[in-house]
């Protein structure tokens, strides 16, 4: 009973998926602890309403703790928690998750498996009369292209179509907010950008505030309006796609949009030198210890007008890229670099190279 990978959900339909009534969410000082360990730091953050914000960060980042305060399934320490700006949830009191008006999609979908697709879109309708609820449950199936299914029971599904029935589910009783939590993690790559794609439409149509969970950056830049990074339970950055990645507030904000090679230096009458060239960095006092850091794809080849000259140690094929480990004078360490296939004659050993300083950052040393 699949329905076939290249199945477009965002298709025109007669019916549209009822609209929500997007709501402002709050996280305000948000502290949390597990076992005597501070696992939220403070957290302060506003998304707005119909806003598609990205929660970003590596694992154990505070991510998913902070989406499940949020639900109501995990409590803080400190710090409230406000919808259109009325307090749900303290540490002294708390609304119950079933009203809050927010929906929360789990990682592996937590379908019933004793329950048809149209059971379980029907499963959090209970304010409705049973044909309502049937209705609005058959009208979200029918939104992610499983209304052909309502009878079907999930273990017959695929992935990708449990997927689709999980935020039929999570849509169904038109939350004001949405989270999601890594919703496309268990997908297979073929079917990954599809998948995000026409659920990212859904979101838009429904109107509904949505915060995703990811530790995927490109996937954080596809689909959200803002990213807020977190790092160690401290929100490091929050910022559009492009502002973190154009302006990253830090070492770590930067690697984990791109990949980089970093060098270390000391300012000297404004500037910093470094194997890979000299910077401008008037904005740091001289003497301070800076890491340098270059983008891959900051790094070309250059004929005759390079900025530095490199030998090749080792490429390799990467389809329309090629990644190469290059030595360049006046350091112990491989620099490496991203070019286009067909830029690179097959046996080059000495090269130039031209850097992007626009791929540059300079960021004072913490170590």
């Amino acid at each position: 009973m699949n329905i076939k990978p290249d199945q477009n959900l965002a298709k025109d339909t007669k019916q549209k998926t009822g609209v929500s009534f997007a709501a402002s969410l709050e996280f305000r000082n948000i502290h949390h602890e597990y076992n005597g360990k501070e696992t939220l730091q403070g957290i302060n953050l506003t998304v707005e309403p119909g806003e598609v914000l990205c929660l970003l960060g590596p694992s154990g980042s505070g991510k998913t703790t902070l989406l499940r305060i949020a639900a109501g399934i995990e409590t803080q320490s400190q710090g409230s928690l406000f919808l259109n700006g009325q307090e749900i949830c303290s540490p002294k009191s708390s609304l119950p998750p079933e009203k809050r008006g927010i929906g929360l999609m789990f990682q592996d979908f937590a379908l019933f498996p004793h329950m048809t697709l149209l059971e379980n879109a029907k499963f959090g309708l209970t304010a409705l009369s049973s044909s309502q609820a049937k209705d609005q449950a058959l009208l979200a199936l029918k939104r992610v292209g499983l209304e052909n299914y309502a009878d079907a029971y999930p273990h017959l599904l695929s992935g990708g179509e449990q997927q689709r029935a999980a935020l039929a589910r999570a849509i169904a009783p038109r939350p004001a907010v949405l989270l999601m939590d890594e919703p496309f993690s268990g997908l297979d790559s073929r079917l990954k950008d599809t998948i995000r794609s026409d659920t990212l439409s859904i979101l838009r149509e429904a109107r509904a505030t949505s915060i995703v969970v990811t530790h995927d950056a490109e996937e954080a830049m596809q689909m959200a309006d803002r990213i807020a990074l977190l790092r160690d339970g401290k929100l490091v950055q929050v910022g559009t796609g492009r502002e973190l990645y154009e302006q990253p507030n830090d070492l770590f904000t930067a690697s984990f949009f791109s990949d980089l090679n970093v060098l270390h230096g000391r300012v000297k009458n404004g500037q910093v030198e470094t194997a890979l060239g000299q910077f401008d960095a008037k904005r740091f006092n001289d003497g301070t210890k800076l890491d340098v850091a270059l983008r891959h794809s900051g790094i070309t080849v250059a004929k005759g007008q390079g900025d530095l000259v490199a030998r090749v140690v080792t490429r390799r094929f990467m389809g329309r890229l090629e990644q190469l480990r290059l030595a360049i004078p006046g350091s112990e360490e491989l620099i490496s670099a991203s070019i286009r296939v067909g830029h690179l004659a097959a046996n080059a050993t000495d090269i130039e190279l031209k850097i992007d300083k626009r791929d540059v950052f300079l960021f004072e040393s913490q170590s």
